[in-house]
């Protein structure tokens, strides 16, 4: 022992040591070991319960001080809806008019219904007594066909 120390530590040294096996540097050094590892941030921010005599507690003054925007404000607060933005995909109808664009348009409407509004308006198949039919010459007849 001689070797390594001048003198022989005390039996306190040699008790706290055993007592701080298993603890870090920050605990033994900074924390109070006997109050507990709680922080003395977090014990000023515990809850403490008022005694039964306090009474009634009195108002903040952030709530005395508090004014209503929609009472000071001399616009409309209220959201206004928002628009959804034309998708730069979506056709031009009056470009795809001049243009003569035809895509979109199905076999059915192309050449199946072609037929059908012929044979409908020269009556191929005599006068329609179908409502939709009937609904179709009036069309036809605002449009200045027969």
């Amino acid at each position: 022992m001689k070797r390594y120390l001048d003198k022989e530590p005390s039996s306190e040294a040699i008790a706290s040591d055993h007592s701080n096996r298993g603890r870090t540097v920050y605990m033994v050094d900074y924390c109070d070991l006997e109050g507990g590892f709680e922080s003395t941030a977090s014990r000023a921010r515990r809850r403490v319960d008022l005694p039964p005599n306090w009474g009634e507690i009195p108002v903040t003054t952030q709530k005395a001080s508090y004014r209503s925007p929609t009472l000071l404000a001399t616009w409309d607060l209220r959201p206004h809806p928002c628009l959804p933005r034309i998708s730069p995909l979506t056709p031009n109808l009056k470009e795809r008019e001049i243009l003569k664009v035809t895509t979109g348009v199905s076999e059915y409407e192309g050449r199946i219904g072609a037929l059908g509004e012929l044979i409908l308006q020269d009556e191929l198949h005599g006068t329609p007594q179908d409502v939709q039919c009937l609904r179709f010459q009036e069309m036809m007849k605002l449009r200045g066909a027969k």
